[in-house]
């Protein structure tokens, strides 16, 4: 059996003398929504609304999706149509009121003959029409109105020679169909909406649910809520004629079927597992894992994998351990450390649950250090201490000790952090250049970025084309946390929400434009104040406004450029700026303290004062320099 659906939700008329809605598309929306996730799972849902990237809710439009869906379907195959808009009755006719239709030529409305004889025509034995259309009234407000109303009582005459055919009315004759002030819905689709996601008790009988049972729901609770949270009452209005129950879904194994939702499978932050691609490097920071005696710093751009990659790897093995942010300050490190680690420490087995050590902001004793590092190497523990490369130099320089000790105790630590800091490290300690193996882990090549998204595709059961998934792979800059957010962003444009039961091919390059605008304004959030607190820079450095015009340059670059030298991003900057560009000097000061500047912000460029190369190390700033920095600048 397949099953279609065409949802309409009207808010907006081309006529200005036709009053606006507010909720209709929104209704037509979440239903459609609805419909295309499990238990339902139809095989096609098509939606017809003013809001923008939805097909228009035309006359033509609604007649002719409505009669492919219906020449499409065989006996066996089910049918809903879901209208949420204006209704009205002329001259002792019925009608609903498409979006381009005038309310002085009745020939722009939809006659409910009309659509009745496209159903008719259908083969499939099961058809659901539910309107929610109002009567007329006075002016008031949440009220779907026009001059005039549906009358069920006369749509039941018109499809009475229909077979198979259940309809469902918002309410009946000479009543009015509100929407609801304490949500998006009307009334009517508001409690619709809960039925269906079998939120209420007593609506599933033996966990299925019925047509049957889905308007004795409503029948009941929308007269009662009406009473009290409209000015009038409603009471919803059914007409059928079938030979038997008409079920909707099966909710009886609902919680054992597994994740397929797009967040499940396209996961921008965090570890995903159903398109996890294993890299080179694991088998590496394995090996150092089991190494006694060595402590591991991993590093790599932002956003290229290291906590999927330590997590992973980990959590397969089975191994224990305790992540850490790090501070800004040495003091602030270490009670963080300590305090989480005896947190954690205590649901552990084999430590003492009733340790109480006297931990403070300013100082910190050595004994509980002490037995921090005898616990975490007795308990076989790992301490990471993520985003090491946040810590400033004299913040490094103080805890290079602590961290011998940790050596010396036999403890383990992973540092994690965007560049090779460990070399800092080891220069003021040498005697840890033996313990400590730096793992650089690569952005992911093309390939592996390919696997994603097809690994993702396999799963929803959706086909990226090829030429799309290219752009898609250009555009993310190497960064899978960028991949997985543009995918999902696209999915989520189409409005698929889970794995679909029938394949769906995407290929629209504007999707891929629309997603990169939109994941581009919600990484604003997190770039803008950095780009403003690079732009601003040193206030000594004002003169020539060095630093906004530095930052300028490093927008200009290329789309896909990473990394570039000082005397080429000086070259730009002189085609920018021309006799404005400032002195040499004052340009490579600029770049000298860009890490001073970043010292308590997240690290997006850095500058090796040794290659005289900059680099942006975080994709996702690029990223947001493409699309939002970029087109700002003339």
């Amino acid at each position: 059996m397949q099953q279609y659906a065409l949802c309409i939700g009207i808010n907006r008329y081309s006529s200005r003398s036709i009053n606006l809605l507010k909720v209709c598309e929104n209704d037509a929306i979440t239903i459609s929504n609805i419909l295309e996730e499990t238990p339902f799972n139809y095989n096609k849902v098509q939606v017809l609304s003013t809001k923008s990237g939805y097909d228009f809710p035309s006359k033509y439009n609604i007649q002719n999706f409505l009669k492919e869906l219906c020449e499409n379907a065989s006996e066996d195959d089910f049918i809903l149509v879901y209208y949420s808009g204006h209704g009205s009755m002329q001259d002792g006719n019925q009608y609903l009121i498409p979006s381009d239709a005038h309310p002085a030529d009745v020939e722009s409305f939809i006659n409910i003959i009309e659509l009745k004889n496209i159903i008719k025509e259908s083969k499939a034995k099961q058809k659901l029409i539910i309107i929610d259309a109002c009567k007329s009234g006075a002016d008031l407000t949440g009220l779907k109105r026009l001059e005039s109303y549906i009358d069920p009582t006369k749509v039941k005459e018109i499809f009475s020679d229909v077979q198979g055919v259940y309809m469902i009315f918002s309410s009946s004759k000479d009543e009015v169909s509100w929407e609801d002030t304490s949500s998006d819905h009307s009334v009517f689709t508001k409690f619709l909406v809960k039925a269906l996601k079998g939120e209420e008790e007593g609506i599933l009988k033996d966990s299925i649910l019925t047509v049957e049972s889905l308007f004795e729901y409503l029948s009941q609770i929308i007269p009662r809520y009406s009473r009290t949270a409209c000015p009038s009452k409603m009471t919803p209005v059914s007409y059928s004629v079938t030979t038997g129950p008409m079920m909707l879904a099966n909710f009886q194994n609902l919680d054992k079927i597994p994740g397929q939702s797009i967040y499940d499978v396209f996961v921008p932050v965090g570890t995903p597992t159903l398109t996890y691609v294993p890299r080179e490097k694991e088998s590496e920071f394995l090996s150092v894992l089991r190494r006694p005696g060595k402590q591991i710093y991993l590093h790599g751009a932002s956003g290229c994998g290291k906590t999927c990659l330590y997590e992973t790897v980990m959590n397969e093995n089975k191994q224990k351990y305790i992540m850490v942010p790090c501070k800004a300050t040495y003091d602030n490190l270490l009670v963080l450390n300590v305090s989480i680690y005896f947190k954690v420490a205590r649901k552990l087995p084999n430590i003492n649950p009733d340790a109480n050590y006297a931990i403070q902001i300013a100082t910190l004793e050595h004994d509980a250090i002490d037995k921090m590092v005898e616990d975490l190497a007795k308990e076989n523990i790992v301490l990471v201490l993520d985003d090491f490369h946040r810590l400033p130099a004299s913040v490094m320089r103080e805890f290079a000790d602590t961290v011998k000790t940790f050596v010396l105790g036999g403890a383990k630590i992973l540092f994690v952090g965007v560049s090779n800091t460990a070399d800092q490290l080891i220069s003021m300690y040498p005697d840890l250049n033996e313990r400590i193996d730096g793992i650089e882990l690569k952005p992911l090549s093309k390939g592996n970025l390919l696997k994603i998204i097809e690994r993702g595709s396999e799963i929803l059961n959706v086909k990226f084309d090829s030429d799309l998934s290219s752009e898609i792979i250009k555009q993310s800059l190497g960064s899978a946390s960028l991949v997985h957010e543009l995918c999902l962003s696209i999915l989520e444009e189409i409005r698929v929400h889970k794995r679909r039961k029938t394949v769906i091919s995407i290929d629209d390059m504007n999707l891929l434009s629309k997603a990169c605008q939109k994941v581009a304004i919600k990484q604003a959030r997190i770039y803008k104040t950095i780009y403003s607190a690079l732009s601003y820079g040193r206030r000594k450095a004002k003169k020539y406004a060095t630093y906004r015009m530095t930052m300028e340059a490093i927008a200009l670059m290329d789309d896909d450029r990473m990394v570039i030298s000082e005397d080429k991003l000086y070259d730009v900057l002189r085609r920018r700026f021309g006799d404005y560009t400032p002195p040499r000097y004052n340009f490579s000061q600029a770049l000298s303290h860009l890490s001073k500047i970043q010292a308590n912000l997240k690290e997006v460029v850095s500058f090796n004062n040794l290659t005289n190369m900059i680099e942006i190390v975080d994709p996702g700033f690029k990223f947001y320099l493409n699309w939002v920095v970029l087109p700002t600048i003339t």
